[in-house]
């Protein structure tokens, strides 16, 4: 066997479709037509200088030093398979997979990720059908003779986490049309549905055709609410799953209040990291601008403001498409608007047959069903149900909540105190929608037939955005907190009724929401009585204690817990603080003490989640309503709004900050405050170039957390001087100070700390020389950051394995995980610090000079094209075999 080629290798995969049914088909004349097959593919492989690894029954694993040649030599075995006149009469279906990187060579065979990603291209594929990943398509360049390429989007392949960009080779003589791609689920974010759909065969069908139309990339389902635009838009969702390789994303705005916050949530939806001071929504248009994908955006009605985003995301990602659930349309350019009518209701008498192939019957009957297992649609049922559907005008909403009333009323009661109610309140002003007059009457029906202290719960409820859970519902819906309102079974009512909903939560507990239009209603009746303000103070004192907690937290064992909690009420919080920051002036002062607490207790949070730009505005406001009188909590918020500050590379204002925090802490002689700040000025000041004043800070620091003996304090500033040591070339000082600061951090539970000290730690001991030991700290470091999510930490561990790389005389290898780590870095908007960044190149300079031309490059641009988590299992895998390799020291 000839030499295997190295480097840059393209592998081709190749199986017959079938083969197992041919087998039994054709008997002992199977064993001629596998050996034609055989025959025929290493000619064409022997012409196109390609080299045979293995092959195992009808299975070929060929590996090409040229991407242009591995193409030809695919295409030309399909015509020669298609033009042999096979023996046994029955022609065979080859599937060709191609996909082209740096695979580890072993002898006389290959091992690594890109081995596995070939063969799942290959059996994505059809028989006589040729594939290939974007890594080969780009490889071999267009405008090749005799093929072309049809891209094909997108898609997920088992065992591969990310999905594969594939593009089908075309050409003369070779087939073109096949069944789609075989592959898995596309990725999505939509919600398990709990309630079967009912109905809407006509709505689906066309709204589903107007997406795939070319030219349609906008569509708004509108209606006033509760026609049930949501739930159509979510199963319209899940029937076009298919036509979007790269995944269906919901965008639930009901619990935003401005539209300045859209484009976070959009963001956050899609699991986009905020990017220093560069507007999120540069963020998710670099997402999104080569993705085929459909955004879902429920209940854009009350941000209408935000419409010109969808233009901005649609401008910058042309195979994008949007799906908009509104009561008004967006007015925009390229709009389909798509009215969402009422379901239909039989007119007349009918018979029961008639009555349940109704739309709205069904609807009503099944939700009946739910509170009333034994209720059954019966021939004498049906003028009562009819009329209850068509008083309702067939709204979705009103229905169920009709439907939900069955379990304590007959039908003929329920239908007579509709008929009163309707008659009685026809909804307000008459500038609103007919039906949403006739939905408003149908849920103050709902509401009157409530007890007193249901009906004080259901108005209380609607200050909650976002939902809550039983806790906190608890805890702000009795007033005096005096146990006299039963808030447990008045919730489990509210349920029952249809005018709560169980949604889930945490692992924690479960959550309770109520859907947007019940809450407009609620608020409104809130606002009437004179206690809404009562109930938001309690609300936002509510979640400042929350916070509070969590931030005791968010260093300790339990942090991710309390990172998902604070995730799931973070619509609460934002509603408090917009309260706080707006109330009247009667109230300004408890207010502002409340806003100071609740923004300041958040400041980890904001920093964890890397949410920069929101946490520093509302620390920018909460400064700014201050009264004064307030000195500890100001402080607080000043020192937060400097960590985020130095987080966004602005030291400059971080110092002054810190200063300002500082000067208070001191008047109040509060010592751990004053050590705290003491290290965040240190390391802000040594950013700047000052590392003797930084020093001395953070000396000063460690000096007073030794004398009150705050262990997770002394860690932080013996790591942040650790740091200093190292970049003064004191590698065994540095080496000491980290030890003690990782075993305060164990010592005190504090994972974040231990992870950022063992990678520091990886670092000093690798320019100690010790190779083994620093693999095995930056091993430790890795699988902490990815425990904690932290992928600023990943990054760091990817460039440690790249210098290791170097060390270990795998110079493609470093190229390629260095090419990972900047794209993650790029992504996250963290560029490495300008002293690190020196250190990391020291050693790709090494790893460039040891390539031939342009193959560190090519390296490095591979990198760029791992999926973080592709990046991490490469390191993680190949590091086990830099152990015999001879070091170039």
């Amino acid at each position: 066997m000839s030499e295997l080629p190295t480097g840059i290798v393209t592998v081709l995969f190749s199986d017959i479709e079938g083969s197992t049914r041919m087998l039994q088909r054709l008997g002992d004349r199977y064993g001629q037509v596998l050996e034609e097959h055989q025959r025929l593919l290493r000619a064409v492989i022997a012409a196109h200088r390609g080299h045979e690894v293995s092959t195992q029954g009808d299975a070929f694993f060929v590996a090409f030093g040229s991407a242009r040649d591995a193409i030809h030599a695919a295409a030309e075995a399909q015509r020669s398979l298609a033009r042999h006149p096979w023996a046994a009469g029955e022609a065979i279906s080859v599937r060709i997979g191609l996909h082209t990187g740096t695979p580890t060579p072993l002898p006389g065979d290959y091992w690594g990720l890109d081995i596995h990603r070939a063969a799942r291209i290959c059996s994505a594929a059809h028989g006589g059908q040729i594939l290939v990943s974007e890594e080969t398509y780009r490889a071999a360049g267009e405008g090749q003779p005799d093929v072309d390429f049809w891209d094909l989007g997108r898609h997920r392949l088992k065992d591969l986490k990310e999905p594969e960009h594939l593009f089908q080779v075309v050409g003369d003589d070779l087939a073109s049309s096949f069944p789609p791609i075989q592959s898995l689920e596309t990725p999505s974010n939509l919600p398990a549905l709990t309630s079967s759909f009912v109905g809407r065969a006509r709505e689906l069908e066309e709204v589903q055709a107007l997406l795939r139309r070319a030219d349609v990339r906008l569509v708004t389902l509108i209606g006033p609410g509760g026609t049930g635009k949501s739930r159509l838009s979510l199963q319209v969702a899940e029937n076009v799953l298919s036509d979007f390789p790269d995944g269906v994303f919901l965008v639930n705005l009901a619990p935003v209040e401005h539209a300045s916050l859209v484009a976070a949530t959009v963001a956050q939806s899609l699991g986009i990291r905020e990017r220093g001071d560069e507007p999120v929504l540069q963020d998710v248009k670099r997402h999104l601008e080569r993705r085929h994908m459909l955004l879902l955006l429920d209940n854009f009605e009350h941000v209408l403001g935000a419409a010109l985003i969808v233009t901005e995301l649609l401008s910058a990602a042309p195979r994008l498409k949007v799906l908009v659930t509104t009561r008004a349309a967006l007015r925009l350019t390229g709009e389909q608007e798509y009215q969402v009518p009422p379901l239909p209701v039989p007119e007349g008498s009918v018979d029961l047959a008639t009555a349940k192939s109704s739309d709205a019957v069904s609807l009503f009957v099944q939700r009946a069903k739910a509170v009333r297992p034994d209720f059954e649609l019966t021939v004498s049922d049906v003028p009562t149900v009819v009329e209850i559907c068509s008083r309702l005008d067939g709204l979705p909403l009103a229905l169920e909540l009709a439907a939900a009333r069955t379990k304590l009323l007959p039908l003929s009661a329920l239908s007579k105190r509709l008929d009163q109610h309707l008659q009685l309140l026809t909804g307000g002003g008459a500038d609103r929608p007919e039906r949403q007059q006739t939905l408003r009457a149908t849920i103050d029906w709902s509401y009157t037939l409530l007890g007193e202290d249901e009906q004080r719960l259901f108005r209380r409820f609607s200050t909650f955005m976002g939902g809550c859970t039983l806790e906190a519902a608890e805890a702000v819906l009795d007033g005096d907190g005096s146990g006299s309102l039963d808030v447990f079974d008045g919730v489990a009512s509210l349920v029952d009724k249809s005018l709560l909903a169980q949604a889930a939560g945490t692992a924690v507990e479960e959550r309770l929401r109520m859907l947007r239009t019940v809450r407009d209603f609620a608020f409104e009746q809130l606002l009437a009585t004179g206690e809404a303000d009562a109930v938001r103070l309690r609300h936002a004192r509510y979640f400042s204690d929350l916070a509070e907690a969590a931030e005791m937290e968010l260093n300790g064992e339990h942090e991710n817990d309390w990172l998902l909690r604070l995730d799931a009420e973070y619509a609460n919080v934002r509603a408090a603080l917009t309260w706080l920051l707006e109330s009247e002036d009667s109230t300004r002062q408890g207010n502002a003490l409340l806003a100071l607490r609740l923004s300041g207790a958040l400041g980890r949070f904001w920093y964890r989640r890397s949410r920069l730009i929101e946490g520093s505005h509302w620390l920018e406001e909460a400064i700014a309503n201050d009264p004064g009188g307030f000195p500890a909590e100001r402080a607080k918020a000043l020192y937060n709004l400097g960590v985020l500050l130095e987080e966004r590379s602005q030291e400059q204002r971080a110092v002054q900050l810190f200063n300002q925090a500082l000067s208070i802490y001191r008047e109040l002689d509060d010592g751990k405050r004053i050590a705290g700040t003491l290290n965040s000025l240190g390391v802000a000041v040594s950013a700047m170039g000052e590392l003797d004043e930084g020093r001395l800070y953070l000396e000063e620091s460690l000096t007073l957390k030794e004398r009150d003996g705050d262990t997770e304090g002394m860690a932080t500033s013996l790591g942040n001087l650790a740091v200093l040591a190292m970049e003064a070339g004191q590698l065994d000082r540095s080496v000491e100070l980290f030890d003690r600061s990782i075993e305060l951090s164990r010592r005190v539970d504090d994972g974040w700390g231990v992870a950022i000290g063992t990678s520091n730690l990886a670092v000093v001991i690798l320019e100690q020389g010790d190779t083994v030991r620093a693999r095995e700290l930056a091993t430790d470091a890795l699988s902490r950051f990815r425990e904690l999510g932290d992928r600023d930490g990943v990054a760091e561990c990817l460039e440690t394995f790249a210098a290791l790389a170097v060390v270990g005389s795998h110079p493609e290898l470093a190229g390629r995980l260095a090419g990972a780590a900047a794209c993650l870095r790029a992504e996250l908007d963290s560029p490495k610090r300008p002293v690190d960044q020196e250190w990391l190149d020291g050693y790709l300079i090494r790893a460039k000079a040891q390539l031939p031309e342009g193959e560190y490059e090519k390296a490095v641009s591979a990198g760029k094209g791992l999926s973080p988590d592709a990046a991490l299992e490469l390191a993680s895998v190949s590091s086990s075999s830099w152990e015999s390799s001879p070091s170039q020291e």
